[in-house]
């Protein structure tokens, strides 16, 4: 196993450098090059928005909150409040964590 890994280790490196000479030809500017046997292409993915969707969940929760303590009390309000309370667990799931396997030279430690 502790070969694999020693494999697995240096063929990333290789790849890495690979990467890394391919990036330097075609540069900053261009997506790519072609030559008689293909296109490599070293284009950037398009933006994307990363959200917290806890947080952001945490500020809707503390504005409805707000905003229900604004109304007149009625049993709509508090059937409304209870609403807001049992959200969070209605629209929520714990799933499993990811195993893998790390291998730690004992000899280094």
């Amino acid at each position: 196993m502790r070969l694999a890994h020693f494999a697995y280790s240096q063929a990333e490196l290789a790849k890495a450098e690979a990467d890394n000479r391919v990036k330097a030809v075609i540069g900053e500017e261009a997506d790519g090059l072609s030559c008689a046997l293909g296109t490599v292409w070293w284009k950037r993915s398009a933006n994307w928005m990363k959200y917290d969707h806890k947080s952001l969940a945490a500020v809707y929760r503390t504005a409805a909150l707000e905003l229900l303590e604004l109304a007149p009390p009625s049993e709509s309000v508090d059937l409304i409040r209870a609403s807001v309370d049992t959200a969070q667990s209605l629209y929520s799931e714990e799933r499993p964590g990811v195993r893998r396997i790390d291998l730690h030279d004992l000899r280094e430690e």
